[in-house]
């Protein structure tokens, strides 16, 4: 919902379990281990089309009315927030911000601590597994304190773990990053 929420009381409700993804946060990625955050995202994103984000109309008239009714009162907070390339839409208020065209729940994904200690940032790969609480199976979703690199091959995400947590990578990264920003620009060198 953006920032200044901390205060704000806890509610709580019953929602579509398709509109949510199991979240990662930045300080669960470990080297070539992830721990549960226990936490979940709201993506109301179409699933086999990440790129379509479901209106307003679509969620209250059929695709996730308990979602609508659970985000409806912060549709003004939602609509004036500030995205990665702009404004959101007035239609689709929550969409996510940033290149949702990766978002694939059935796609291996490289996770890289954004903020590492000595610069040297920890790499895991998140699998997709079946989720009980959703019924389905996913992939966790990394929030914006990771770099990530999804892709449909397991031992491409694997190898790209591997280089990233070898000495020689590390050594190379700690030379052009800062402790508190692995960019992903870092990871060109």
């Amino acid at each position: 919902l953006g920032d200044n929420t901390r205060d704000e009381p806890v509610r709580e409700a019953e929602v579509e379990a398709a509109m949510l993804w199991p979240l990662v946060k930045g300080e669960n990625v470990q080297r070539w281990n992830i721990t549960s955050s226990g936490l979940h995202c709201i993506v109301p994103h179409k699933e086999d089309d990440p790129t379509h984000v479901f209106t307003i109309d679509e969620m209250a008239g059929g695709v996730a009315p308990h979602l609508y009714d659970y985000l409806e009162p912060y549709l003004g907070r939602m609509r004036s927030r500030s995205m990665y390339r702009g404004q959101a839409d007035a239609q689709t208020p929550w969409a996510l911000s940033g290149p949702t065209m990766h978002l694939h729940p059935h796609e291996f994904v490289v996770a890289t601590r954004y903020i590492a200690g000595g610069s040297l940032p920890a790499a895991a790969v998140l699998s997709p597994q079946f989720r009980s609480e959703l019924g389905r199976v996913t992939v966790q979703l990394p929030n914006n304190k990771s770099n990530v690199i999804f892709t449909p091959v397991e031992d491409e995400a694997y190898y790209l773990a591997g280089w990233i947590n070898s000495s020689a990578a590390q050594s190379q990264i700690a030379r052009f990053a800062a402790s508190t920003g692995i960019t992903p620009r870092v990871l060109e060198y």
